[in-house]
């Protein structure tokens, strides 16, 4: 048995960083490592989150990260856990975990995974706590390029940075044409329909309502464009109310979670994210790549790392409907849908495939442990 790890999560609520977690800890475990999961909060995703996963997952059960109590619940939960490291995923892990080998009550070694890029509004006093923590750790992983610069920029500095990509497993996320056919007939689209996709948690920096503005603008167009949202969260009233006014809840369809959203993908002809913060390497943007639908994003974080503007998706300033709705408007070409295609399966092959992103992850940690 190779190393023990402990991912410390503040949640297993569905999102990109706590399923980029799972998608390593996976692929570690296919390696020999001994992988396990520490969260903070119990609240967890069913629809999504398997029992195999919750089957080495310790809760802390904590209430606000800031509690002294909840401080010592998780150093002793992390004691009890001996891991050879420790991989904080995002801000509150980091400063409990950091704090609590600063004042000797846990003792391992500490990587941070951080997965945003612009924070909002609701995040700015989490993110101080959190620069006073990253030089604690032993090393400051970051997921995109951009991010990287966006966040050194800033001053936010660690004894070790790297930047590690995302990454999907291309033998899962994979679809033929008779998926396709099947998946869109179980959903209730025509063959003629332009379906439109966005995978994300219903959160106001994922912008749902953009998309809702880009498909009344398609169809005033006479293009035949319906949204599908999978996925839920506290904005999705929201949606459903913009949408109504809009006049288009009837090309709008919700699948809600999904523990294996391929069929949801093989339904597209386009994917779409229209983040205005935090997004920084879009895993289901690669997912979705992976399956041979293109994608049209907002150029935040690591965008333009996944997207090469007019080789294998579209690329369009955060917040402008219009230049989204351009975009979609051009996808309805089936001939540049299938070039984008192409190139867009070849793109995640090539660079940004779950193997790949392990072998970065399992140097680094054999790095920090004198292996």
């Amino acid at each position: 048995m190779k190393a023990r790890i402990l991912f410390f999560l503040s949640s297993l609520a569905v999102g990109g960083a706590e399923r980029q977690s799972i998608s390593l800890a996976t692929e570690l475990e296919r390696r020999g490592y001994d992988c396990a999961f520490l969260c903070y909060h119990s609240k967890y995703a069913p629809a999504v989150i398997t029992d195999a996963v919750l089957s080495r997952t310790t809760f802390v059960n904590g209430r606000r990260t800031s509690s002294p109590f909840g401080a010592m619940k998780t150093w002793k939960a992390i004691s009890r856990a001996a891991p050879d490291l420790l991989v904080a995923v995002g801000t509150a892990p980091l400063r409990l975990a950091a704090w609590g080998r600063m004042f000797r009550q846990c003792r391992t070694r500490i990587i941070c995974t951080y997965h945003t890029t612009v924070p909002t509004r609701a995040e700015k006093i989490p993110a101080v706590l959190f620069r006073w923590s990253v030089p604690l750790a032993d090393c400051l992983v970051f997921v995109s390029e951009r991010q990287r610069q966006y966040w050194e920029l800033r001053g936010l500095r660690c004894r070790r940075v790297e930047v590690i990509h995302n990454g999907v497993d291309t033998s899962h996320f994979t679809a033929g044409a008779s998926d396709r056919s099947a998946a869109r007939r179980r959903l209730g689209f025509a063959e003629d329909d332009y379906v439109v996709g966005l995978l994300a948690t219903f959160r106001p920096e994922k912008n749902h309502v953009q998309l809702v503005d880009a498909i009344a603008a398609l169809r005033a167009r006479g293009i035949p464009a319906k949204a599908l949202f999978a996925g839920d969260g506290r904005t999705r009233t929201s949606a459903e109310a913009h949408m109504s006014a809009k006049g288009i809840a009837e090309h709008v369809v919700f699948v809600g979670e999904q523990r294996d959203v391929r069929p949801v993908i093989a339904a597209m002809d386009v994917g779409v994210l229209c983040s205005v913060a935090v997004e920084t390497l879009s895993l289901a943007a690669l997912e979705i790549m992976a399956m041979g639908v293109p994608m049209v994003m907002s150029d935040i974080g690591g965008a333009s790392e996944i997207v090469d503007d007019g080789v294998n998706g579209r690329l369009f300033p955060v917040g402008d409907t219009a230049a989204l709705v351009e975009h979609l408007g051009a996808l309805t070409d089936l001939a540049l849908r299938r070039s984008l295609a192409a190139a867009a399966v070849a793109t995640v092959r090539r660079a940004f495939t779950a193997e790949r992103m392990a072998d970065r992850y399992e140097k680094l940690f054999q790095s920090l442990l004198g292996q």
